[in-house]
């Protein structure tokens, strides 16, 4: 525990979990101290989680009261300094390089706006190593000449009190340390596709998706509290379905461009034969398969598309499409493949269908309002 208060100290930030309480034990230490906070992440991949995680440290700092300072997002020279480390172990080398790449910019700021010392929320994170911190601040603290405080707020129950905190101040408590390497080791722990790197064809599936939910969540949230209504911030478990690939072939191999409504799943590739058309429709003999012509589809859903690729790229909404499935007989948890052809395959035709899918549950942040 340092001696002597700084009367200015710079603080890199790593998230809102752990600046909150780690800014809160400083200025419970540091009552004639200034605090200055800085967002430095550029290890935080994709950018849509990095700006979930600057969100929420602007709204900590500004519930603290302590001002921000945000350096740019440019993840371009964390990612190529940091090839050969890719399946380094959490805590070791991989994590060493990247608390000393963010540091060392850290240290440079502070000595560029005068600051007597510096210091990081990453020592409040349960995921990172104290002593290993502690170690390479000191080394920075001679490399540049200006103080390193090192201030351990996870001892005595410090990460319970953190823990506390962070669900009264409804932060957003991610799911992962930051980077993409640790995003995929986790995932591959769960045994579960990291649905963060995964980029919708459409801007209406973007919508719809993890990041896009997460801020909803949080833009409610602040919503509500500026118009001083009551809520309730917590996380809810929903199942995401996105289509990764599709592919029809006919009785020769070749391709035929179709659309998948959500959630058609298939576990394996599977041969089929056209059974029945009525109305638009074709009815095939597996798996519940069935599908409808471009003109039934832009009759039933008021839509315009002329081709298949034009709805490839601009479907309906995943709810959407499940309404149009309940008005064609479906269950609410039909996941049988639903699809659209320009021109339906001809009866009798023997053909090929491969999905490629995912039907995953995930935990996302929830506003319910009081």
């Amino acid at each position: 525990m340092p001696t002597s208060d700084p009367r200015t100290l710079f603080v890199h930030i790593c998230c809102s979990v752990d600046s909150h309480h780690f800014l809160s034990e400083l200025r419970a230490l540091l009552p004639e101290t200034k605090l200055i906070a800085y967002f430095y992440n550029p290890n935080i991949h994709p950018e849509e989680e990095y700006q979930l995680r600057l969100m929420d440290v602007r709204r900590s700092s500004q519930l603290l009261g302590i001002p921000l300072l945000e350096e740019s997002y440019d993840p371009k020279n964390w990612l190529h300094e940091s090839i050969g480390m890719e399946h380094c172990p959490e805590k070791g080398e991989r994590c060493s390089f990247c608390f000393d790449f963010r540091l060392n910019r850290s240290a440079q700021k502070a000595l560029e706006l005068g600051c007597d010392s510096f210091t990081t929320t990453l020592l409040a994170s349960p995921m990172k190593s104290i002593p290993q911190l502690f170690s390479q601040g000191k080394e920075l603290e001679q490399t540049w000449g200006i103080r390193f405080y090192p201030l351990d707020t996870r001892s005595h129950g410090g990460s319970a009190r953190q823990q506390q905190l962070a669900k009264a101040s409804h932060l957003y408590r991610q799911n992962y340390c930051g980077c993409l390497y640790a995003l995929k080791a986790q995932r591959e722990q769960l045994q579960k596709r990291p649905l963060e790197l995964l980029s919708p064809l459409s801007p209406q599936r973007a919508k719809e998706g993890i990041f896009a939910q997460r801020r909803h969540a949080l833009e409610r949230r602040d919503f509500f509290e500026k118009s001083g209504q009551p809520y309730f911030f917590g996380k809810e478990k929903r199942i995401f379905w996105q289509n990764l690939f599709t592919r029809f072939q006919d009785s020769k191999g070749a391709s035929i461009p179709c659309h998948a409504l959500a959630p058609s799943l298939l576990s394996r590739p599977l041969s089929l034969r056209v059974e029945l058309h009525h109305k638009g429709m074709a009815y095939f003999d597996k798996e519940g398969v069935r599908a409808m012509d471009l003109k039934l589809w832009r009759r039933l859903t008021l839509q315009k598309q002329s081709s298949i690729q034009e709805l490839i790229y601009h479907p309906l909404s995943i709810k959407e499409e499940l309404r149009l499935r309940e008005e064609l007989g479906d269950s609410p948890l039909s996941t049988s493949p639903l699809l659209v052809f320009k021109e339906l395959p001809p009866l009798g035709e023997s053909c090929k269908l491969t999905i490629h899918s995912l039907w995953q549950e995930e935990s996302v942040e929830k506003v319910w309002k009081l």
